[in-house]
């Protein structure tokens, strides 16, 4: 294996022993493995990825709460409504 992908976003440094697997991992120059790993939140990281950089706590603490406010897809919600009653009336998929 030769071909050599360079990004600004992911670096990886192989494992010495197997190709295979990484030593370390970078995301925009943040360590993954040896510092975000069990200290970041997941909408951190997600914004690091798209952003280049961490948000301020203020940003993450409103991604948050705007993921949470968001997956709630319950029977009342309009779209999972339609669907059901889609699924009820015998319609095919579109």
């Amino acid at each position: 294996m030769n071909e050599v992908i360079h990004t600004r976003i992911w670096d990886e440094a192989p494992d010495p022993d197997n190709a295979f697997a990484a030593r370390a991992a970078y995301c925009h120059g943040f360590d993954v493995m040896g510092e975000m790993v069990g200290n970041a939140r997941w909408v951190e990281m997600l914004y690091l990825l798209f952003r280049g950089e961490p948000p301020a706590k203020r940003d993450a603490d409103f991604l948050e709460a705007l993921g949470v406010a968001l997956a709630n897809p319950g029977p009342r919600d309009p779209a999972i409504h339609a669907a059901m009653c889609a699924g009820v009336c015998g319609s095919t998929a579109a």
